[in-house]
């Protein structure tokens, strides 16, 4: 047998060519690695497939609730950072507040409790969001104090 690489005579049982250190590996080894390459890939284009064709499924009612309270306790959060009497240090709580009856469904109403980031205060700031046809959410009004 000779190497494919230098051309030089070699044993064929040999792992690699003495001279130019080509590896030599055996057919079955070259099959089994394209049968495992071909295996791979076919997972990979079943798992493709199967979540691409899943339907996602429409959120409840109360997820999307939760959804828009969650986007209103975040606006709150920027609000009282940037606005706030005191930049916003850690965040202690939060909470829904309930809505008035003035309020249209979407409007959500949210509020926190946080510690002011220089003196460590307790502050709490109380903010009405209007969540909009787009995804976005508007404050309509904020305010934030000393206190629980």
């Amino acid at each position: 047998m000779a190497c494919p690489s230098c051309h030089t005579p070699v044993a064929g049982n040999v792992r690699f060519c003495p001279k130019c250190g080509h590896r030599f590996t055996h057919p079955f080894v070259l099959l089994l690695a394209a049968f495992f390459v071909v295996v791979l890939v076919g997972v990979i284009a079943m798992e493709t497939s199967r979540s691409a064709a899943a339907p996602a499924s429409p959120k409840t009612a109360q997820q999307i609730e939760n959804d828009s309270y969650s986007s209103a306790i975040g606006a709150c959060m920027l609000w009282a950072d940037k606005n706030g009497p005191f930049p916003m240090g850690a965040l202690v709580d939060d909470y829904t507040l309930p809505r008035r009856k003035k309020d249209p469904k979407d409007v959500y109403r949210a509020g926190l409790h946080y510690r002011a980031k220089a003196s460590g205060l307790m502050m709490r700031a109380d903010c009405s969001t209007l969540l909009t046809k787009d995804g976005n959410v508007m404050i309509l009004e904020a305010q934030a104090r000393p206190g629980q």
